[in-house]
């Protein structure tokens, strides 16, 4: 740490200085004025006395840097760092008095090194010369090269603005590079702060339209401009709709509930935003007591650091890049030196225990953050106060507040989010409401792979569920029952035992074949998008991999990834696969049916964005350059994507699975690269396997119609019925307001699929399903009865599908059956009449 005194011929001058300082960077930098003679130093003046006592005043290991105005002020400050002597590292700059305080107190914030806070001081002007468009002279040679300095402004694009998910991506990428960059909200008039700061970013408050102010130095600065402004184009290209606010209104258009996470639960009512936090009202009360305080929260911070990133791995393989982002910027709001620096002040100054020091300071940032003008911004809020609630209950013991509930409990809250989820595992939580949500956000897709019944966009019962004393959902249904009768209760507590006792039985049974009761062979995968997915599937006993998700897997790389980095990751991720087929090979009785997996090639663009390969910006993402179209478009990058594929499947059994086609054209380019890919590896005389087969995923509205001219052009298909929803449907996967719209039952998708499977099972070409509703045990009967006999869904669920099947009877589904429910005009109406067969 560095201090600094600030010297005026106006001692009140010098104050006021510090006051500003104060306000607009930190209040725990140490700062002091010096200044004015007499007894009050009231009058014009210096003296050297009183400028060594305040330079000892503030006096730091690092050093102290001096600011004066003018004249004797200057030779007082010499005078008084002679005095001193080698005792105190003094610097004096000739930095002005206000813009060089500000520019050093945010080096000095940021934790850089004395050099740099002088440069920063005797620099601080030329961000106003250059906004006045005033010509600066140029800089005299000096014996070593002055750091490179430079600043450039950029409009800001993206719907949400700086927001916490790319800001937190931009501070790791910048690494030690961070604290030489200011960014400033010229519109807004905040700033300006240091880049290294995750929490300063956020009190920028720069939302869409805001012009941001980018101020350069150090010795990198062509490096770091250039990552800002890759930065600044993503942000350009940031997809999204303003979303509504978590906290759902009564007054919603769709006030009934809608089914997210399948299963029954029954229970005492619980609000989340009930659940208060006991903060200790202890005071420390001597040196030792508050340096104590200071290293517990030292530790709890890193005790909350630590939980936060075993939650980033324990979910990664569930949630997209963008939403481990949020997670990932949750770490960085914890290991913010600016948060922590005002906490222990606060320790220090009243004196406060950790708890209510740590508790206080977020509060304020948080409160600062939800009086945003923008919406977005205002909801990032709760980011600040997750990050107060981890710590503190750190301190207090309380590190899961649903841990000790003594009976079973149904958790309402806004929306569920990854925090929520982990904490309720294992608790008597059985089920949870949530007033907002949607059965496609992250909440909900984590929620179903651990099996709990959820039902959302409960907001129109939030006044009675506020009043009641029990409740019951069912999580397949949407179906909510307010304080039902005891006889009511007790007939829902024992048809959830009996789905439970279902349940544990589906697993015992997992490891052995799906054949249906009338001895039909069905073969049920598991989709994956990492390690831990494989490792589930496996477990849960996947006949293979029927989607691997490529995207999810290169996440983790920020540039292109090279051939052998895509080989090593992909290997890494498929590693349980040989493990388990060496465990097999030395059991005589264990079964050798080949595990294959259906690999996916990258799938960028629409909501999966990834930093290395970006489409640009466009209106509307889901309908532009994604998928196979984005890869035709970087062929040296797609070469070396099917390199790595190819090389891969000399260990493993691999088929390709190409994303987004919409013709033959596009499957014939496709092969021509894998040749190349092909003779490019034979060159290099590098072992892979030659030929490999390829699929296309049946996600367009095109390649379903079309599929008839696809189909020679094959070796297999997989229909991908998330996106062909939306596509068919034409509503936005993910939009809460579209929820309605979000069906794969629909009518109009299922004859689509009924064509698609008639076609291929006519040819015959292998044909699976790998959406969402492959996992849904209403819609397999139905499914099996188009025809289908392959089905991949989450790994979680392929122990409940194959009970399903094993219940089956395919005389259930008659084609005439079929053609009945294909005639009905809604998805609801399907599921209805599928759920009473």
């Amino acid at each position: 740490m560095i201090g600094l005194l600030l010297v005026s011929h106006s001692r009140a001058l010098a104050e006021a200085a510090v006051d500003l300082i104060r306000r607009t960077v930190s209040p725990t930098i140490p700062i002091a004025a010096a200044g004015g003679v007499g007894e009050t130093h009231s009058e014009i003046g210096t003296d050297a006395i009183d400028i060594q006592q305040g330079i000892e005043s503030v006096a730091q290991p690092d050093g102290v840097l001096v600011l004066m105005d003018m004249g004797s002020a200057i030779l007082s400050a010499e005078m008084a760092k002679d005095l001193l002597g080698d005792s105190i590292n003094v610097q004096l700059s000739s930095g002005p008095l206000v813009e060089g305080g500000i520019a050093a107190a945010v080096q000095i914030q940021a934790g850089s090194p004395i050099a740099d806070v002088v440069v920063a001081a005797q620099r601080s002007l030329l961000p106003k010369q250059d906004q006045l468009g005033e010509a600066t002279p140029a800089a005299e040679p000096t014996g070593s090269p002055a750091a490179a300095e430079e600043s450039f402004e950029s409009v800001l694009e993206n719907i949400y603005g700086l927001h916490l998910r790319p800001v937190a991506a931009l501070i790791k990428t910048l690494g030690a590079d961070a604290k030489n960059v200011q960014i400033e909200n010229v519109t807004g008039k905040r700033g300006p702060i240091v880049a290294a700061s995750l929490v300063e970013i956020a009190r920028l408050q720069a939302k869409k339209g805001d012009t941001v102010r980018f101020r350069l130095s150090g010795p990198n600065t062509a490096h770091v401009r250039k990552e800002i402004e890759s930065f600044l184009e993503c942000l350009r290209n940031e997809d999204g709709q303003p979303l509504p606010p978590a906290t759902a209104k009564e007054d919603s258009a769709s006030p009934t509930p809608i089914a997210v996470s399948s299963g029954l639960a029954v229970g005492r009512v619980l609000f989340a935003d009930r659940l208060d936090l006991r903060i200790p009202d202890t005071r420390p009360n001597t040196p030792t007591e508050i340096e104590a305080e200071c290293q517990r929260l030292t530790a709890a911070i890193g005790a909350a650091q630590k939980t936060v990133t075993q939650r980033v791995a324990k979910f990664s393989s569930s949630l997209d890049p963008a939403e481990i982002a949020i997670l990932e910027a949750q770490q960085l709001i914890l290991s913010d030196d600016v948060l922590l620096a005002k906490a222990q002040e606060q320790i220090q100054s009243k004196p406060a225990n950790a708890a209510a020091a740590w508790f206080e300071t977020l509060t304020e940032v948080a409160e600062d953050q939800a009086g945003a003008a923008d919406e977005y911004l205002r909801q990032r809020a709760l980011d600040f106060r997750e990050a107060a609630a981890a710590v503190v209950q750190q301190l207090i013991g309380q590190t899961n507040q649903f841990a000790n509930l003594n009976e079973d409990r149904v958790l309402v809250c806004a929306e569920l989010n990854p925090t929520l989820i982990d904490q309720i595992q294992s608790t008597r939580i059985t089920g949870v409401i949530e007033l907002g949500g949607g059965s496609l956000s992250h909440g909900a897709i984590l929620a179903r792979s651990i099996g709990l019944p959820v039902i959302a966009n409960a907001a129109g019962s939030e006044s009675m569920l506020r009043s009641a004393e029990i409740v019951a959902i069912d999580g397949s249904t949407g179906q909510l029952l307010v304080n039902p009768a005891p006889e009511v209760v007790q007939e829902w507590r024992q048809r959830q035992a009996n789905s439970r006792e279902l349940q544990q039985q589906a697993v015992q049974l997992s490891q052995t074949p799906a054949v249906s009761a009338d001895n039909i062979a069905f073969l049920i995968a598991a989709n994956a998008g990492k390690r831990r997915d494989v490792e589930l599937a496996l477990g849960n006993g996947a006949d293979g991999i029927g989607l691997f998700r490529s995207e999810f897997l290169f996440d983790q790389f920020q540039t292109l990834p090279s051939e052998e980095e895509q080989l090593a990751a992909y290997r890494d991720a498929l590693e349980p696969i040989l493990a388990d087929s060496r465990s097999k090979a030395a059991q005589p009785s264990a079964s050798s049916r080949e595990f294959s997996v259906t690999l996916r090639l990258l799938d960028i663009g629409g909501d999966k964005p990834l930093p290395f390969l970006s489409p640009g910006k466009e209106s509307n993402p889901f309908l532009g350059v994604r998928g196979l179209r984005l890869l035709l478009r970087h062929p040296e990058f797609l070469e070396s994507h099917l390199g790595a594929i190819l090389r891969l499947a000399e260990f493993f059994s691999i088929k390709l699975l190409v994303p987004m086609i919409t013709s033959v054209d596009e499957i014939s380019r496709l092969k021509q690269h894998l040749e190349k890919a092909h003779q490019s590896l034979k060159a290099r005389e590098l072992s892979h396997e030659w030929p490999i087969e390829i699929g296309a995923m049946i996600e367009t509205p095109a390649s379903a119609v079309a599929f008839d001219q696809m189909v020679e052009h094959l070796d297999f298909a997989s229909i991908g019925t998330n996106d062909l929803t939306q596509y068919v449907l034409s509503a936005e996967r993910g939009n809460p307001q579209l929820e309605e719209f979000a069906d794969s039952l629909h009518p109009a998708v299922l004859r689509l699929c009924r064509d698609v499977i008639a076609l291929a099972n006519h040819r015959p070409l292998p044909i699976s399903i790998c959406g969402e509703i492959a996992s849904d045990p209403v819609a397999v009967p139905l499914l099996a009865g188009l025809g289908l006999r392959v089905f991949s869904v989450a790994p979680t669920a392929v122990p409940i599908i194959k009970a399903t099947i094993r219940a089956l009877s395919l005389s259930q589904m008659p084609p005439e059956k079929i053609t009945r429910l294909l005639g009905y005009s809604s998805a609801a109406e399907i599921r209805q009449a599928v759920r009473t067969l």
